[in-house]
């Protein structure tokens, strides 16, 4: 076994090194240009995918070399043991992985902690290994793809990260990465045999292997169904597709100004006062960029594994300095922006302060206050201001301990507006930021807070008007979709002057399509989500993110799961009747497909050979002279 390992390493080494020397010259380069440690959620992917595409090409090119059968053979049948032979492949595949992929990521993260004297997080180590556990996991993904000579099994590339959820914590996501693993070696295990086009005897073996199969099937099908529903819909002229027309539609919000979506909401309205509530409109000619938008769906936590987004530091453009904020110490620290050393720390006592904050905060996006750059830093339940003439955070807006913020706080001509996953609140408009906003008025949210889109306000002669407008979740199967539009008085009460629902939009199974196409797999998709802390602004009176589980679904959306399963099964029976399988097996697969619908009947056709219409020496003329 060793000596077997050590030949595999010398074969692997030097594409590894190249690979690897690329590697870690592109973190050279991010180094160098930016905040290592303050990498998005974007790059990190593009460097996760590239690494997984690395590996799997590793295991191409190591099982090209054993393709033939006479080769494979020669593989097997020595004074070894299979699983000895097995062992002795990965780990040298384990240890190229390393080389390339591990290997350069650490060595940047330690250079742009002590050679750069950025500050790293325990996150940022973990994150090292948790690149190397997907690229492992592709490696074993593309060495059953060659050994069992099953090109469509590639799809498993997509079980981890269908199943990893992205903002939990990295420690979180530590042991179902290693289940994860275990999993696809067991497969890659039961396949290294020396019938490499059999399925696995076993029934653990067989379970392992379709799980992966199932989920990245179940994918799959998603996006081309998707797509199949986006063509035809734009093909059709309906709501969505670009310059055309989106009246009544969700995708009306984005697609309307502050003072369309008003005025269309004005003309549902019976008050009498509404002719003249749409004249004041016209007039204030409202600006598309003045919108209270719900554009914070989550908070980070702690030791979060990826950033959520790109912008996560506070820019001091008059003293030159990023604020970025540091999980393990639970405050700022700065970098300055001219030569990229240190630039002390931010506390809840100020500049160079080292009193921790209560709770962890993200920058949000930077608001104009006339002529200044205005800079937030938000928790789950309250917003920070950085105060550049004072240099220090100072509490701008404090929110109550069973409500979280779920919007960057927008300024209008007599009102700050918050919106909270409760309700909105108006503030007076403070000429000096540092100080705490004043609450005026609220408003409870007429719709869920995971089906708002936006937000508008009006200010009119007696009060505003607020619109809200619904549609966000209509993808997901929410059915309340439209708008409400209230008038609030100077003394805070609330009255609803008009509410139309959407008429257009996708049709109902296509908001439903991935539950329809297998509602237990959709379940298994959501089990992360829900059973993850990420940080999701929940829903009032929500205390777990459930949503994807408790969705109701229409009666037209059951029936197409339904027949879904049923067409399943019946390609099942017509697929597996003449193979020579155990009955159980065939009954196994059977109820596969009645229960998992059209990915477990995909799964089935990638996995489950067909025997051939006639033998295989009648069909060959050679073998037939020879015999």
């Amino acid at each position: 076994m060793r000596e077997l390992y050590l030949a595999e390493c010398r074969r692997l080494l030097k594409p590894t090194l190249v690979v690897a020397l690329l590697h870690l010259l592109f973190w050279m380069l991010i180094s160098r240009t930016d905040n290592f440690f303050q990498t998005g959620y974007p790059l990190y992917m593009m460097m996760l995918g590239a690494s997984m595409v690395a590996a799997v090409v590793l295991a191409v090119f190591q099982f090209l070399g054993y393709r033939d059968t006479s080769r494979w053979i020669w593989l097997l049948h020595r004074p070894l043991p299979r699983s000895a032979s097995g062992g002795a492949l990965a780990g040298a595949a384990a240890s190229m992985i390393v080389l390339a992929v591990c290997l350069p990521t650490l060595l940047t993260v330690w250079g742009n902690e002590h050679l750069l004297a950025r500050a790293a997080d325990q996150r940022h180590y973990i994150d090292v290994l948790l690149l190397t556990l997907f690229a492992m996991m592709a490696w074993l993904v593309g060495a059953y793809v060659m050994i069992r000579r099953k090109y469509g099994a590639i799809v498993m590339l997509l079980f981890p990260l269908i199943l990893l959820p992205r903002h939990a914590s990295a420690y979180a996501l530590l042991a179902p990465a290693v289940a994860i693993l275990a999993l696809l070696g067991y497969a890659m295990a039961a396949s290294f045999k020396p019938d490499r086009a059999s399925p696995p005897a076993s029934a653990g073996a067989l379970l392992a292997t379709c799980a992966p199969l199932l989920l990245g099937c179940y994918w799959v099908l998603c996006l081309l169904m998707g797509l199949v529903f986006a063509t035809s819909n734009i093909a059709a002229g309906k709501a969505g597709a670009g310059g055309m027309d989106v009246l009544d539609s969700p995708h009306e919000a984005r697609a309307s100004s502050p003072e369309e979506l008003i005025l269309r909401g004005l003309a549902h309205a019976s008050d009498a006062r509404a002719p003249l509530w749409r004249e004041q409109v016209r007039l204030a000619q409202l600006d598309k960029r003045l919108r209270v938008e719900r554009d914070i769906d989550a908070f980070p936590v702690h030791q979060l594994a990826v950033n959520l987004s790109w912008d996560t530091s506070i820019q001091d453009s008059e003293r030159m300095q990023s604020w970025a904020f540091a999980h393990d110490a639970m405050l700022f620290r700065g970098t300055d922006m001219r030569s990229g050393g240190p630039g002390g720390t931010l506390g809840l006592d100020g500049v160079n302060g080292s009193t921790a904050f209560p709770e962890l905060l993200s920058p949000l996006n930077n608001r104009l206050e006339g002529q200044t750059m205005v800079h937030f830093a938000a928790g789950a339940h309250g917003v920070f201001v950085f105060d550049q003439q004072h240099e220090r955070l100072r509490k701008f807006i404090t929110l109550r301990p069973d409500e979280t913020l779920a919007g960057t706080p927008a300024r209008y001509p007599q009102h700050i507006y918050a919106l909270t996953n409760k309700r909105l609140i108006a503030y007076a408009p403070s000429l000096e930021l540092a100080q705490p906003a004043q609450e005026q008025w609220s408003v409870a949210l007429p719709y869920p807070l995971s089906n708002i889109k936006v937000v508008d306000c009006a200010d009119v002669e007696d009060g505003v008007l607020v619109s809200f407008m619904s549609g966000a979740a209509w993808r997901d199967g929410a059915t309340d979709n439209g708008q409400t539009l209230l008038f609030v008085a100077h003394d805070g009460s609330a009255s609803v002057v008009a509410r139309r629902q959407f008429t257009r939009g996708f049709p109902v199974l296509a908001a439903h399509m991935g539950w329809w196409l297998s509602p237990a797999l959709h379940a298994v998709k959501a089990l992360p989500d829900v059973l993850f802390d990420q940080g999701i602004v929940l829903d009032a009176g929500l205390t777990r993110y459930t949503n994807p589980l408790t969705m109701p679904r229409p009666r037209a959306a059951q029936v197409a799961a339904l027949l879904c399963a049923l067409l399943a099964a019946l390609g099942a029976w017509i697929w597996v009747a003449p193979m020579k399988l155990s009955r159980p097996r065939k009954a196994g697969w059977l109820a596969a497909c009645l229960l998992l619908g059209l990915p477990a009947l995909a799964t089935l056709l990638l996995f489950q050979t067909r025997p051939l219409a006639r033998p295989l020496a009648a069909a060959t003329p050679r073998a037939a002279a020879v015999a």
